[in-house]
């Protein structure tokens, strides 16, 4: 396929070099350049958008490489430029200058309705690319898709960095989702312009949201997405984000009473939000939330904060980084009613011993744990018991097997026969659904008392599976093995790839 690009020497009648042998495999676009003419010129490869609204392609900046190549007439020279263009079409075009190379910084990307013409004509109805639009073509574009409307009924105009109300009046009457993904900035009136569109509203580019702008949307209907606000300035704002739930907002800060509107605006549903620092009186507001929180906090927890997120009813994800976490301030959030998983790379003893006072499930799904001691200390923990090892030395799995209750080894890859031997004897069920088994290591867990979850995979005997174990605990919903010496089940298995296994796949359970 060839591609009519903006200023390329192809276009010309005797272009003075030109191409042959053209591919593109292994990051790198290769090929021959012929010489009809000596001189210094520039080739460019990499991924192409368009045609913009005089028909023609250019390049994405972001995947494109020139060099500089000179060549004498007759001859014939080897290129080999190195390109990752992940998705999409790509290209390779000769220029005579380097600021002649066509980027969306030089694209004609206004689209009136004689080039909306040209290119609907032509098929192409993606108009993803252009900046700007007019009324004339935003009219030609829902004729379009009230023709050619398919299963994915949204239109998706992300480059655009301008809608005025008349366009957006327009497109508002389109039967199906909207997409602005470059709009940072919207007016009153254009917004009242969308209220009325019946569809999800996607608003990515936005970052704040101001007072008069979410009273104006407060009448659309549907869910209206932004996903990327760092700041709310008002409740009405904070509840029209609501709508589609206050998941994954990375607020430039929080005060006392956006924290208490966030949680009256979620009512119940889970809040998730990214914040340099969490003061304690914001802190005291959301514990109030009856849900699940997730909190991103890059500065460390003071004391108080803690002490307000030890009262939340519900579970609690805590993302700490690097900051350090004190036996003060674990102290203080093992008071918490609900499952706390802390998502940090390193835990002290002191911390780990406050936090195994936990009433409820506790994880730590970023930690890779290498000590013995803190291994110990989180043994004592009562419960559901989380831990994020690829792989475990066996010191660590000695002071684990101590622990009572069910233990959640998730992403262990590699278990030793002696530490199968010694999780064998833990008071508790144990989680090892990403292990890969020795057929030792397998029959020691078959023989064990402890019931124990693997990876597993039946297909059609799933059933018989269940059939098998009286009370169906054998399978669980995501189709992994529940194995213990009681469940009556006798398993042939003759392939690598059903339990995880080595090199012997042959094995007896019973």
């Amino acid at each position: 396929m060839t591609f009519a690009i903006r200023n390329d020497l192809a276009l010309e009648a005797s272009p003075p070099v030109s191409k042959k042998q053209i591919g593109y495999a292994g990051e790198i676009v290769s090929g021959q350049l012929v010489f009809s003419d000596s001189g210094k010129f520039f080739v460019a490869a990499g991924g192409i958008r368009g045609p913009d609204a005089d028909g023609l392609y250019f390049f994405d900046s972001e995947s494109l490489c020139s060099v500089e190549v000179t060549g004498e007439s007759g001859q014939e020279l080897p290129i080999n430029i190195p390109v990752s263009v992940e998705h999409g079409k790509w290209a390779l075009a000769l220029f005579r200058r380097v600021e002649e190379i066509p980027t969306e910084e030089s694209a004609n990307l206004s689209l009136t309705e004689s080039a909306a013409m040209n290119l609907l004509n032509q098929g192409d109805c993606s108009f993803s690319h252009f900046k700007r639009i007019e009324e004339g073509a935003a009219r030609l574009l829902m004729n379009a898709c009230r023709l050619h409307s398919g299963i994915d009924n949204n239109i998706y105009l992300n480059a655009l960095t301008e809608l005025n109300p008349e366009v957006a009046t327009i497109l508002a009457t389109h039967d199906g989702g909207l997409s602005f993904g470059s709009l940072t900035s919207i007016t009153t009136a254009t917004a009242n312009a969308l209220a009325r569109h019946k569809g999800n509203l996607y608003l990515s580019g936005l970052r704040a949201l101001s007072a008069e702008f979410a009273q104006a949307l407060s009448l659309h209907g549907e869910p209206v997405h932004f996903e990327h606000l760092t700041s709310i300035e008002s409740r009405e704002g904070i509840f029209l984000a609501a709508k589609n739930g206050l998941d994954d907002y990375d607020l430039e800060a929080l005060n006392e009473e956006t924290a208490r509107a966030i949680v009256d605006a979620a009512s119940g549903r889970p809040i998730a939000l990214a914040l340099p620092h969490l003061a304690a009186q914001c802190a005291r507001e959301l514990a109030a939330h009856r849900g699940d929180i997730w909190l991103d906090v890059s500065e460390a927890l003071s004391l108080s904060t803690a002490e307000f997120l030890g009262s939340h009813h519900g579970q609690l994800d805590l993302y700490l980084g690097d900051a350090e976490l004190t036996s003060e301030v674990a102290r203080a959030l093992a008071k918490h009613k609900g499952p706390l998983y802390i998502h940090m790379s390193q835990l002290s003893v002191s911390a780990a011993e406050c936090l195994a006072a936990v009433e409820a499930p506790l994880g730590f799904p970023l930690l890779q744990l290498q000590s013995s001691d803190v291994a110990k200390a989180l043994a004592s923990h009562q419960g559901e018991l989380l831990l994020a090892n690829e792989r475990v030395d066996d010191e660590v799995v000695a002071e684990l097997c101590k622990h009572r209750g069910f233990l959640r080894l998730d992403s262990i890859e590699t278990l030793s026969e002696s530490a199968a031997s010694m999780l064998a004897n833990h008071q508790g069920d144990v989680s090892l659904v990403s292990v890969e088994l020795t057929t030792e290591a397998a029959r020691t867990l078959g023989n064990s008392k402890t019931f124990f979850i693997l990876p597993f995979v039946l297909g059609q005997d799933e059933s018989v599976l269940g059939e098998k174990d009286g009370d169906g605990k054998n399978l669980d919903a995501d189709g992994n093995l529940h194995l213990s010496s009681d469940s009556g089940l006798e398993l042939s298995l003759g392939s690598d790839s059903d339990l995880g296994l080595g090199s012997d796949s042959e094995w007896d359970l019973s």
